[in-house]
């Protein structure tokens, strides 16, 4: 999977209260044994999304990006649609 150069800057919208909404409203659980202090783990079947624990973590964009990524392929929709509802749904 791939995102242009603009859903790339737009990465860094989507919250992670956002992120973690659409999880729980898609069936994803939360993983408490491999959770910490750094990451939560969402699991759904054999897929796994490793959710920043704050926003300021160095890798935060990136996580969002593979977390999009995840969903993308769980969902079978292209990345941007997915990150549009995101940025849509924390944005009305």
């Amino acid at each position: 999977m791939f995102f242009t150069s603009r859903d790339r800057q737009r990465l860094k919208y989507v919250t992670l209260e956002r992120l973690v909404a659409h999880l729980r409203a898609t069936g994803w659980e939360l993983d408490k044994q491999h959770s910490d202090s750094r990451r939560r783990i969402w699991e759904m079947d054999i897929n796994e999304v490793v959710v920043p624990a704050r926003p300021d973590f160095g890798d935060h964009v990136r996580r969002i990006a593979d977390a999009v990524e995840t969903l993308a392929r769980v969902e079978d929709r292209y990345p941007a649609a997915v990150l549009d509802e995101l940025l849509r749904e924390e944005n009305p």
